[in-house]
């Protein structure tokens, strides 16, 4: 049974996790591993071999707890490292959100949980989004947006500028979601944005009925 998670509520290092002993080597983007009772997921590593130290692997790690981001050093070899052993990743679709909750439904088995909202980031979220949700012993340790999302602008005010400005404004979509766009942008079109970083892509010319 899929269990409500709060991060107000508890602190990582009392969580109960599986793991599995990992070495340097080991390490690839996306893994997650605990450090200091704290859950860290992979995000860019890189082979670095040094005279007198031997080789290393230098890793690009996020808390999953507040979101910072961090580099540090393993041993290829030799360095006990625990990563967690997930016990289910599926798909969610977001029924409710709140300021600090989500209220998921499992898109196969139609169960409902609740998690934090923290999990998610700044990105952009949406009521009827899917996402994708990694638990361990029953609790969401990571949540992964969709890549892109299609949204359409509301009416705006008529700007007379060129296409090639670079200059920005903020708008409110159809979907109910503030972004920035570029000043050619008008009511009604549709753009395409990068969910994770609400950064824009693109003007969508066929516009399509769901994310990529």
């Amino acid at each position: 049974r899929i269990t409500p998670f709060f991060q107000n509520d508890c602190v990582w290092d009392t969580m109960a996790k599986r793991h599995a002993s990992i070495q340097g080597n080991d390490l690839k983007k996306g893994v997650l591993i605990e450090l200091d009772g704290n859950v860290f997921e992979v995000l860019k590593t890189q082979h670095v071999r040094s005279g007198k130290g031997g080789a290393f692997v230098q890793a690009d790690i996020r808390n999953l707890n507040g979101g910072s981001k961090v580099t540090k050093r393993f041993r290829s070899k030799g360095e006990k490292i625990n990563e967690i052993v997930l016990d289910e990743v599926a798909d969610f679709q977001v029924l409710e959100k709140t300021e600090t909750s989500l209220t998921l439904m499992h898109t196969t088995t139609f169960e409902q949980t609740t998690i934090d909202r923290s999990l998610v980031g700044d990105g952009i979220l949406m009521e009827g989004m899917v996402l994708n949700v990694s638990f361990s012993e029953g609790q969401a340790l990571q949540v992964k947006l969709p890549t892109y999302v299609e949204l359409t602008v509301k009416d705006t005010a008529a700007v007379s500028i060129s296409s090639t400005d670079t200059s920005y404004k903020p708008v409110q979509t159809e979907e109910g979601v503030e972004i920035r766009v570029p000043m050619f942008i008008s009511g009604g079109e549709v753009v395409k944005m990068r969910t994770e970083s609400s950064e824009y892509i693109e003007r969508v010319k066929n516009p399509q009925s769901t994310s990529n």
